[in-house]
């Protein structure tokens, strides 16, 4: 979305936006709808997919395990077969990332006010002619103070949700390889684990809990420790950031509507009039200090603040029930579980 000048100086007010301008704006509008449809389409996958460990929370005594291997098999009818993985699962994900990664770069590379009109004016007077030693300085200046202003912007995040993102990407893909791609590697001893196989027992094998892990203790504690913390980050992070992320396709959906007040034939200039009252209320309280807007920012993230809250303590406490209710398996199975392990790092150091 086009970004809205805080205060507006008369030559921004006078002169209409520059088609560069407008075509930035298009893009940046069209990634950040490709962003909002491929969160939806992939939160379908997670929502059921994150089912099983959260049902784990509350089943019977010693239950834990089949009612979440229940759970997940009739999930994976949704997720996980010839039509729905490729487009719910690696298809959505694949576009939410592409597009994240795009508008970030965008944003990082062509910013709206470019920071050094300075090197590219003297660049445009110097073609053709010898450039003096001054306007070579000039040049240089311009550069260095682009490259300055563009790791500025590549290193900060508008806000926590944003970096919760980031952050997360790595250990969504590493999850996926570790669960998904390598299980399904034909060759031996792994053999293309087959569904029923592939339970929750895999899942705890990672803590070494299950009965007759082919592991040394101290290996075995490492190994849980390594996989406590990084499933703690996983599932912290993917619950904040989908959470926050509903709550901004459903803010972005409201200001595409007027909060409720641009419908019908004056949708417009609702809008327009909806967007000149909130500039002036703005102004108002930047002038009183800001403490108006940041407590109402506060307020309206702590609800989804405490859903993600919420939400991370039943999965983890899932995932906690189904680690220590771990049951055993036949040597043979766990030497192909320890095979998939020892392909992936950190495993491969704890192994």
């Amino acid at each position: 979305m086009p970004s809205i000048p805080s205060s507006p100086s008369a030559s921004s007010a006078s002169s209409p936006p520059s088609p560069t301008r407008k075509r930035r704006a298009r893009v940046l509008r069209t990634l950040s709808q490709a962003q909002q449809l491929s969160a939806l389409a992939f939160g379908s996958f997670a929502i059921v997919h994150l089912a099983a460990p959260a049902l784990a929370l509350v089943a019977p005594r010693n239950d834990a395990h089949e009612l979440a291997t229940g759970t997940m098999l009739l999930g994976r009818v949704w997720y996980q077969n010839v039509l729905s993985e490729p487009v719910l699962v690696w298809g959505a994900l694949s576009v939410h990332l592409a597009s994240s990664f795009a508008r970030k770069g965008i944003l990082v590379l062509l910013p709206a006010t470019p920071a050094s009109s300075t090197g590219r004016s003297t660049a445009g007077r110097g073609e053709g002619t010898t450039r003096s030693p001054a306007s070579v300085s000039r040049y240089a200046q311009g550069l260095v103070s682009y490259g300055k202003s563009a790791f500025r912007r590549l290193t900060i995040f508008s806000d926590v949700h944003t970096l919760s993102g980031w952050l997360l990407a790595p250990f969504v893909l590493h999850h996926a390889y570790l669960n998904r791609i390598v299980p399904s590697s034909p060759q031996p001893p792994i053999n293309a684990l087959s569904p029923s196989e592939l339970d929750y027992t895999y899942v705890t094998h990672a803590f070494g809990a299950a009965a007759g892990a082919l592991t040394t203790a101290s290996r075995s504690t490492s190994r849980s420790l390594l996989s406590s913390v990084s499933y703690a980050a996983l599932i912290g992070l993917s619950l904040y950031h989908s959470s926050h992320g509903i709550r901004k396709i459903l803010e972005w959906r409201a200001r595409a509507t007027g909060t409720g007040t641009g419908r019908g034939t004056g949708g417009a200039s609702d809008r327009r009039a909806s967007l000149s009252n909130t500039e002036a209320r703005s102004g108002q309280v930047a002038e009183a200090g800001g403490i108006a807007k940041v407590s109402d920012t506060s307020r309206r993230r702590r609800p989804w603040d405490l859903a993600a809250i919420v939400a991370t303590l039943v999965v983890g406490g899932g995932l906690t029930r189904l680690v220590l209710e771990a049951d055993g398996q036949p040597p043979f199975l766990l030497r192909r579980y320890e095979a998939c392990y020892s392909l992936v790092w950190p495993y491969t150091r704890t192994l």
